[in-house]
């Protein structure tokens, strides 16, 4: 929502709609709203943070990348593989 200059209560009423299907789904959403717009005032007043997190930035806002495991030469799970 870094683009956004305006939310009224029928376009959050719309992002808590999303977040609850999200979670129904095993997911979530997460809102990047920079601190000095618009958005986050009326974000903040509504108190909106309670129910769906916000980042200050899109890198801030994705999870980690799970780390990739690299299996060592002559590892139990490598000479399983070779059987």
């Amino acid at each position: 929502m870094t683009c956004t200059r305006f939310c009224d209560s029928s376009g959050f009423s719309v992002l808590v709609g999303a977040h609850k299907r999200a979670l129904a789904d095993g997911g979530g959403l997460r809102l990047v709203i920079s601190a000095d717009s618009q958005v986050f005032r009326i974000f903040t007043v509504i108190d909106l943070g309670r129910f769906i997190p916000r980042f200050a930035s899109l890198d801030q806002a994705l999870p980690p990348l799970p780390i990739e495991r690299v299996e060592e030469p002559g590892t139990e799970h490598d000479r399983a593989s070779e059987r």
